[in-house]
């Protein structure tokens, strides 16, 4: 089994493949993750947060435009 590290980064790179991806909170497994794009002057930064229980996680991306 995975621990939950490896969980964050397989859902980080699905959510990377497809931000629309419905993916479960590697904490809790109860909810899918809530995604939200910020974009910096030279970066996007994804905010994976779990709407159950909290657990939240950031991609950070260089010289990529926000797919959304």
């Amino acid at each position: 089994m995975k621990d939950e590290t490896e969980r964050w980064l397989d859902a980080g790179a699905r959510l990377t493949r497809d931000p629309q991806a419905r993916v479960p909170c590697p904490a809790c497994h109860c909810a899918s993750l809530a995604v939200h794009d910020v974009m910096g002057a030279r970066a996007m930064e994804r905010q994976m947060v779990c709407p159950a229980c909290g657990a939240r996680n950031w991609l950070f991306q260089t010289g990529v435009r926000s797919p959304r």
